[in-house]
């Protein structure tokens, strides 16, 4: 047995341990036990030489029948004894001549390395396990019979909060080998941690230890250990020193990272095994890599090789393997240069994953690695990095070396960004599987999935049956069509090839050549019109990374026009009223997709997380993915009004499904944060303009981009640092500004209840329209508060708000009768106690975790986790009846055109005759005519409801321009007053006009809501436009106390001197035309504007901007002339009022109507127009 640390031991051989060595003491000589013994008992001299052998053998009885049951032992004892002693002696015999065989061969064939690196203990383990199936006669382990993954024995073990597992394979060091094992390792035996790889120079025999972390138990081994790591890597730290001294050697450089200061801290923090078995050279070159990654979600890799030009030098960090006289053993009596050394860097990679994924691109080149080492490194804040040595023989085919390690090191880089099935994608043939095609490759796989991905949303509209997610995949991943999917990515990669761009004429001769063959080869709709459209996205894209080096995932930059729902649409389909979004982005990555759409060149919109809980709603999400990103971005649009950015969204698709079940916990976490990241640091790629990025992009596209985010659904607090904190790192233009709601140096909406502020300015405004105002009496007898349902968690943004805010403004006038989020459903008819709601909101706890004693006789807790409790939960919106029901979470078009009539009650009146969205979508565009149709609901739209969500965002991008961190810290308590006060107005304005509308005019409310949204956006384009011109430029100085008056009062006191210097001058246009716009229509009502027709010609909007512009001039003069009627004695005050009024209320359109624009009337108007 072995030592008391190494206690739980255990040999498991898939042939089976017992049958192995029974094949070996038996089989494996031709002859059975019985009948050598036999052959020994009648030779007495072999017996009394059996006896001296077994004299020093303690006595041990392996008796466990009666002897006179067996049936080949002789009934003498003397026999029987002798026979005995004969069995014991040969067996000696046998195993000394094995041990005496096999020590030597192991001992020369083992790597130094292995001798260095494995226990005493755990040597003489293997070598215990090896004696039992090694034949010494025929010089080979194991039986004939064994073949492939059977010719192996795993050792298994655990100490403390590690678990080991031992591979002895004995089939010789087969191609995909390791892989093979990896796949062999159990579930749930913990995160791998550490590997070691040994090969014996014969290559007969592979000995693979590998050691886990048990679930819980994270960091066990990747921690560093201080003092003892120091201790152990004084060979590197006298290294170092020598190499300064020697100002580094030709294999490795001298860094000022060497230094002892910055050195001894990276050997501390480093895991003591791991700084021990690692050669200087070795340790130094990975410390450049974890420099270079640390911190990041960067990958870095490093190959050596045999340089022709210093035949003396060997590569670095061979010596990791083996040193001294044992080295030379490699390359003895062959060529030198034989083997390459890879290290590899891979940052908050699922170490088991991405060596499985390594291996893998390995195994397509047809690489057999001979060494391989992997360990854990811890890297704080960030996480770990996983460190892998590899010494894999040198290919036998690679071309010119240059493209060879580029191609390797492009392709290994990329295995933790991509998903299984495009790497599984990449080793197939083009055709079948001939050996004699070339594979797809990594490239060409990416591009073909990427393209494949975005197609869905687009063909599902001509047929959602037809173009599934899975047909589409069958055509592009189908050998019939293979050649013509790679062909497409051929023209894709070299169209943005940068080294050599593919010229406009080549490029549509070989576009061309693809369809006529493509018509040619192709008989079946479905693939041939797959393979068109993937032409049609590959004509329609500005911008790729495609090139980059170190990029996180595949992203487009595409023209809107491929997503036309027009162009795609069945054929007897009507045509579909479409708006043309300004840009589109599409972002391919590993677990994900993602759509950002925006609607003007500067434009603002969240970014929100979609995890679908089944592969079948998967498809369902991936088929409306682009339309839910369009729609979102279409009512930000309308919603941005007020402000200088136009409407943006960002949906980012994550598949969240693993081996058929949804991930939870820190798995998932981890496939949501890298998703997050790798969008984002994708889309920096295309709009970041520096040396890393410019020159590997071909730019169809003619300039350069601006994009603004926020967070939205399932984003979080470090998803919006990292963000901020990359876009710094990537050198975009203010970075604090690529991203709102920061927790530190931003107005976060959920602190701060933003949004929530505007949906009580509208929710309020519209009960007084209505008569039901809570603090209003009613005149009823009873005079009953108002009634309330909401969607959305106490634990949310939009719906804990506005508990917060109902509470404060209306106390016991208003009751909440139901909610419902996530975890479950709550109702009251006699109200949900609004002090345990209070609590649970400023506990940040979500609506199951609501105190049942607090509810009435007849309230009630539905629990989500029963079908009846998700059953109430998910129409609670429906039945409940309140007098205004407030959507604040769920998905979007939760009721559409198919259920709407769900809202309604039997006898056909609304559950709520109010509706006041706070959550975007909600309700889709029909099913808000309907519900008004036909049952006089009147709602309040999300893009007039919750719109200072946005405006906050703004002037928090506004306050990141001018201010400094610490200067908007200073200042930020008063600063934040001053926005939610310019958020009450701004939403109180909308409101007031709304209605006013709404009583005038006949329509639904939604109607006059998209009005005023279009009649600001339609000036706001108009003076956009304008101030573009010559003209225009000449005219802003005297348009900026617009913008001035726009800012928050703190923001304009602390930083107006050094607004037009630090801000960009689009962004301050955008400002000066969407301040002018909103104040137009707000004062002036929709009809001002669409009176001047829907004439889109550029004339058109030059006469809109010139009217806007003449408003602004009878705005002054009006004011002029009211402060000196203000100032008059008339003797009769009552006229005096009277013509005040007028003059307010008609005397612009008066001034415009009469002529008097550009007339330079009224700036000092003299005492007759006065009188």
């Amino acid at each position: 047995r072995l030592a008391p640390t190494m206690h739980g031991l255990r040999s498991v051989s898939k042939a089976g341990v017992t049958a192995a060595r029974t094949a070996a003491a038996g089989a494996r000589r031709g002859r059975t036990l019985a009948t050598k013994t036999r052959g020994i008992a009648k030779g007495q001299g072999a017996a009394s030489r059996g006896q001296a052998a077994a004299a020093s053998i303690p006595a041990r009885n392996l008796s466990t029948v009666m002897d006179n049951k067996k049936s080949w032992v002789e009934q003498r004892s003397d026999l029987k004894d002798t026979a005995r002693k004969a069995i014991v002696y040969e067996l000696l015999q046998n195993a000394n001549a094995v041990a005496e065989a096999l020590v030597p061969w192991f001992t020369d064939n083992m790597p130094a390395s292995y001798f260095r690196q494995v226990t005493p203990q755990m040597q003489k383990e293997i070598l215990r396990n090896l004696i039992a199936i090694y034949d010494h006669e025929t010089d080979s382990f194991g039986s004939d019979t064994q073949e492939g993954d059977t010719k192996q024995l795993v050792l298994q073990s655990s100490v403390g909060d590690t678990r080991m597992m031992t591979f002895i394979n004995y089939s010789g060091n087969q191609q995909g080998l390791l892989r093979s094992q990896l796949e062999q390792i159990p579930a749930g035996v913990g995160e791998l941690a550490r590997l070691k790889v040994f090969t014996s120079v014969d290559e007969r025999l592979c000995v693979n230890m590998y050691s886990f972390e048990k679930p819980g138990a994270q960091g066990s081994i990747t921690k560093g250990e201080g003092a003892l790591s120091l201790a152990a890597g004084q060979h590197i730290l006298s290294f170092a020193e020598d190499l300064k001294t020697s100002n580094g050697d030709a294999g490795l450089p001298w860094s000022p990272l060497f230094e002892s200061a910055s050195l001894t801290a990276h050997i501390e923090n480093s895991p003591a095994d791991y700084v021990k078995n690692s050669s200087p050279r070795s340790f130094l070159q990975q410390m450049i890599l974890f420099n270079d990654v640390s911190g990041t979600e960067l990958d870095g890799v490093h190959c050596e090789f045999p340089d022709p030009d210093l035949p003396g030098m060997y590569y670095a960090g061979l010596d990791e393997f083996e040193t001294g006289d044992l080295m030379g053993r490699i390359v003895e009596g062959e060529e030198f240069g034989r083997h390459w050394c890879l290290k590899v860097a891979l940052t908050n990679a699922v170490p088991q994953t991405a060596l499985y994924k390594i291996l893998t691109a390995f195994n397509s080149r047809g690489l057999n690695v001979m060494r391989l080492h992997l360990d854990k490194v811890d890297d704080g804040a960030n996480g770990h990095v996983t460190q892998v040595r590899l010494l894999f023989q040198e290919p036998e085919t690679k071309g010119d070396m240059a493209d060879y390690l580029s191609s390797l090191e492009r392709d290994i880089k990329r295995l933790k960004w991509v998903n299984d099935s495009t790497i599984n994608l990449s080793m197939r043939k083009e055709r079948g599987e001939n050996t004699d095609c070339s594979e797809v490759g990594l490239q060409r796989a990416e591009i073909i999935m990427c393209l494949k991905s975005m197609l869905h949303p687009i063909l599902s509209k001509k047929d959602p049956w037809a173009f599934s997610r899975t047909n589409i995949s069958s055509v592009v991943e189908n050998e019939r069509y293979m050649r013509h999917a790679t062909g497409i990515a051929d023209l894709f990669a070299s169209r943005f090839d940068p080294a050599a761009p593919l010229g406009d004429a080549r490029y549509e001769a070989w576009k061309e050549t693809l369809r006529q063959e493509i018509d040619d080869d192709v008989e079946e709709f479905l693939a041939a019109n797959v393979l068109h459209k993937m032409i049609d996205v590959v004509d329609m894209t500005f911008r790729t990374n495609l090139f980059l080096k170190n990029r996180y995932a595949l992203a487009l930059r595409l023209d809107p026009a491929v997503f036309n729902p027009n162009d795609t649409a069945a054929a007897d389909a009507d045509p579909t009223d479409w708006d043309s979004p300004f840009g589109v982005f599409f972002v391919h990555g590993r677990r994900f997709n993602g759509f950002h759409v925006r609607f003007r060149d500067i434009a603002r919109g969240g970014m929100r997380l979609v995890t679908p809980p089944t592969e079948e709603q998967l498809s369902i999400e991936s088929a409306r993915h682009f339309d839910e990103c369009y729609g979102l971005a279409f009512a930000q649009q309308l919603k941005n009004k007020d402000i200088p950015e136009g409407g943006s969204k960002c949906v980012v698709l994550i598949d969240p499904i693993s081996n058929n079940q949804v991930m939870t916990g820190s798995e998932r976490e981890l496939v949501l944060r890298k998703s997050v990241k790798a969008f984002t640091d994708a889309m920096l790629d295309l709009i970041v303009d520096r040396d890393d990025t410019t020159p590997y992009i071909v730019d169809k596209l003619g300039r350069q981009e601006l994009v603004y985010l926020g967070p939205d659904e399932q984003v979080i607090p470090d998803d919006i640092n990292w963000i901020v904190k990359r876009a710094e790192e990537r050198g975009y233009p203010i970075p604090s500004a690529f991203m709102s709601s920061k927790p530190d140096s931003g107005f976060n909406h959920k602190t701060y209840g933003v949004t929530s502020e505007g949906v009580q300015v509208f929710l309020d405004t519209a009960l007084k329209n209505r008569g039901m105002h809570p603090l209003i009496h009613r005149g009823s007898p009873d005079d009953e508060a108002v009634t309330l349902k909401i969607t959305g968690g106490t634990d949310g943004d939009v719906a804990g708000n506005m508990i917060l805010i109902l509470d404060r403004e209306y106390g016991d006038r208003v009751k909440i009768v139901g909610m419902a989020d996530g975890t479950a459903g709550a109702e009251d008819p006699d109200g949900l106690d609004m002090a345990e709601l209070v609590r649970l909101v400023k506990s940040d706890l979500p609506l199951a975790e609501f105190d049942q004693s607090k509810l009435s006789a007849e309230g009630v807790i539905h629990d989500v986790s029963t079908l009846a409790g998700l059953r109430a939960r998910n129409t609670m919106h429906n039945r409940v009846v309140a007098d205004a029901f407030i959507p604040a979470g769920g998905r979007p078009n939760t009721v559409n055109i198919d259920n709407w009539d769900s809202f309604l009650l039997p006898d056909g009146t609304p559950s709520s005759p109010l509706v006041v969205e706070g959550a975007n979508l909600f309700i889709t565009h029909e099913a808000r005519q309907k519900l008004f149709e036909e049952a006089g609901v009147e709602i309040v739209k999300d893009s007039s409801a919750n719109k200072c969500g946005v405006i906050c965002s703004s002037y928090e991008i506004m306050s990141s321009m001018l201010l400094s961190d610490d200067e908007f810290h200073a200042v930020k308590d008063e600063l934040v007053g001053d926005v939610l006060d310019k958020l009450r107005e701004l939403a109180r304005m909308e409101a007031e006009l709304l209605f006013r509308e709404f009583n005038n005019q006949p329509g639904a409310l939604p109607h006059f809501s998209e009005r005023i949204s279009n009649a600001i956006n339609r000036i706001t384009d108009a003076i956009t436009q304008h101030l573009d011109t010559p003209e225009g430029e000449a005219r802003m100085p005297e348009l900026m106390h617009l913008v001035k008056g726009h800012l928050p009062k703190k923001l304009e006191s602390e930083a107006w001197d050094r607004f037009e210097s630090q801000v960009p001058p689009q962004y301050v246009k955008n400002a000066v035309a969407s301040t002018l716009a909103s104040r137009i229509v707000y004062r002036e009502g929709i009809r001002f504007v669409e009176d001047r027709g829907e004439d889109a010609r550029p004339e058109a909007a030059h006469k809109l901007a010139r009217l806007a512009f003449d408003y602004l001039e009878a705005e002054g003069t009006v004011s002029n002339m009211l402060a000196m009627l203000e100032s008059s004695n008339w003797g009769d005050d009552a006229a005096k009022e009277t013509a005040l009024k007028m003059i307010t209320h008609g005397g612009v359109r008066s001034f415009l109507e009469g002529g008097f624009a550009n007339n330079k009337v009224g700036s000092k108007p003299d005492e007759d127009i006065a009188a």
